[in-house]
């Protein structure tokens, strides 16, 4: 398991992999996003490279599914495009604001959030994870470092062994 994130003054160091033209679909789809949900709208997909159109469809899929952006949940989906996984993590509801005041609730929100995300892209064997800019983002790293997090002293080398995950803010 690797890891590098640098944000809000938190620095984890690990690999990096990128990603070439040349790829196949299935290389492609190893690419996963958190992306931050109020309500009906998403947060820090400006921080992204997604389309308006691209938002929309999430947006679309969400709805979909019955996803409403609850605090601290999570739904992983695949992007319109087939190139890379999204976890659309839940901030909240739009109406309460709560999310980007300064306290230790909003800040545990995103923390929930960002950790269920990121296992959700991991079960999907995601082997890059960028997450987008999001309120709190000592929180966010907090939160995707301990989703990566595994015990494994007292297990056997081949029990241990974890994926590989890169995590980067953008």
């Amino acid at each position: 398991m690797q890891l590098l994130l640098k944000t809000a003054g938190v620095l984890l160091r690990g690999s990096h992999r990128s990603f070439s033209a040349g790829q196949t679909l299935r290389e492609a789809a190893k690419r996963g996003l958190v992306l931050g949900m109020l309500s009906n709208k998403l947060v820090g997909a400006e921080s992204t490279s997604l389309s308006a159109a691209q938002q929309q469809a999430l947006l679309a899929q969400a709805a979909a599914l019955g996803f409403k952006g609850e605090a601290g949940k999570a739904q992983a989906v695949l992007s319109d495009d087939l190139q890379q996984h999204i976890a659309l993590v839940g901030l909240g509801a739009e109406e309460a604001g709560a999310i980007a005041a300064q306290d230790t609730t909003a800040s545990e929100i995103v923390r929930t959030a960002v950790a269920n995300g990121v296992r959700q892209l991991c079960a999907r064997k995601v082997s890059s994870v960028d997450i987008a800019h999001l309120p709190h983002a000592q929180a966010a790293a907090e939160g995707a470092r301990l989703a990566l997090y595994r015990f494994n002293e007292f297990k056997s080398s081949a029990d241990a062994k974890g994926a590989d995950v890169t995590v980067t803010a953008l």
